[in-house]
């Protein structure tokens, strides 16, 4: 539900000595740079990577 993305931004603000209303404002941010809706599409951009084999991920590190 809602609430799920909150715990999140509370433990990272809490870690970071910030609030949790700048934590989420620097996710929007980077979600919005990104061109990702949140935070399931960032995931699946990570995990997509991690997926690929290693040839493929090294070949993927050298090109960009």
């Amino acid at each position: 539900g809602g609430d799920a993305g909150h715990g999140g931004f509370l433990e990272i603000a809490f870690d970071t000595a910030r609030s949790e209303r700048t934590v989420r404002q620097h996710a929007v941010s980077i979600y919005h740079k990104s061109g990702l809706a949140g935070r399931a599409e960032l995931s699946a951009f990570f995990l997509e990577d991690l997926m690929l084999p290693v040839d493929a991920r090294a070949a993927s590190i050298e090109g960009a």
